[in-house]
């Protein structure tokens, strides 16, 4: 919006006779965070044009007024920055975004935001529903072991149905 101080995303602009505003949108809470900082390693300024921690930061920073799911922080080393995002793929992108406009950096691996409700630690999941071709069964068995992932609930809301499909939901 050209010519207007102070609106930003989700906000209402409407007639003054009918001031009625639209509901704001919810945007979730990041649930994976990354450290992103300049290039440490033997080969900095090899691959990127940007690669100092003042272009890093004025980079985050911006892409904060267009990007609602992310959230930058700083961190106490002053070369470092705490990115958080809603997932994997959505920090990868943004990763590779900043990556083609030739910025160079580095980023640690991504870890899932552990929040204290009531006294007990959670993570972030959702629940899910999965169909699995037989064939595929034991493939996805050891990806599920290597994933850790937990299936406290089998085949259900699916056991009534018979089509060769062996469906189970979880919480993940």
């Amino acid at each position: 919006m050209t010519g207007l101080e102070g609106v930003a995303i989700g906000d209402t602009l409407a007639d003054p006779e009918t001031p009625d505003p639209l509901p704001r949108i919810e945007i979730d809470e990041p649930t994976v965070r990354m450290t992103f900082g300049v290039n440490t390693s033997p080969f900095t300024g090899r691959e990127g044009k940007f690669s100092t921690t003042r272009q890093l930061r004025a980079r985050l920073y911006k892409e904060l007024d267009v990007n609602l799911g992310l959230h930058v922080e700083d961190t106490s080393a002053a070369e470092r920055f705490l990115v958080s995002g809603r997932g994997e793929l959505h920090l990868a992108v943004l990763i590779e975004t900043m990556r083609r406009e030739g910025y160079e950096f580095e980023v640690s691996r991504p870890e899932a935001i552990i929040k204290v409700i009531n006294g007990q630690r959670m993570e972030p999941g959702r629940r899910s529903a999965l169909a699995v071709v037989d064939e595929l069964d034991h493939d996805r068995d050891r990806n599920d072991r290597r994933r850790r992932f937990r299936r406290p609930s089998m085949r259900w809301p699916f056991d009534h149905l018979d089509d060769g499909l062996r469906r189970e939901t979880s919480n993940s």
